[in-house]
């Protein structure tokens, strides 16, 4: 309701009240944050709060958010680890960092990164010599896979 309000005050060229504007982005906070402390956080709404942040230029406290962010990233990359055959998986950690980007956090995720580093050993060569082969599973996977590790500042080796 009062994002509706800012909406139409900004598209009628007004001001938009600074305690209307900190409602708006404290609710969009606390949201943010729930959303990443689900497992599966709807990647759609994240997002369209992403967007939100970046359209109003929210300025978010950052601590909780990078706690709650590096957390997730962490569980589900172990979970990535028991499961590496888990495109989607894969695939939708590769999306919320993406995403996570443009929010400019420091993440803490040096587990993830390790976790990472291990498969790239173990996992990644022989998926990366399927998808030689031709194999269309494995080269979405090797493809993702190199994403991710983008994301996390490591080349699979």
């Amino acid at each position: 309701k009062n994002y509706s309000i800012m909406s139409f005050m900004h598209s009628l060229h007004h001001t938009v009240p600074a305690p209307l504007r900190t409602v708006v982005q404290d609710v969009v906070h606390e949201e943010l944050k729930s959303l990443l402390m689900e497992e599966k956080p709807p990647v759609d709404r994240l997002e369209q709060l992403i967007r939100l942040i970046a359209k109003w230029s929210f300025t978010l406290p950052t601590e909780d958010i990078q706690f709650v962010a590096s957390e997730w990233v962490d569980k589900r990359v172990t979970r990535f680890a028991e499961r590496p055959h888990d495109v989607g998986l894969l695939r939708e950690i590769e999306n919320v960092l993406t995403l996570l980007e443009s929010l400019h956090l420091d993440l803490d995720v040096w587990r993830a990164q390790n976790e990472y580093f291990s498969m790239s050993r173990s996992i990644f060569p022989q998926e990366r010599m399927k998808a030689g082969q031709g194999d269309p599973v494995a080269q979405d996977w090797v493809r993702v896979f190199s994403a991710l590790g983008a994301r996390l500042q490591i080349r699979p080796e």
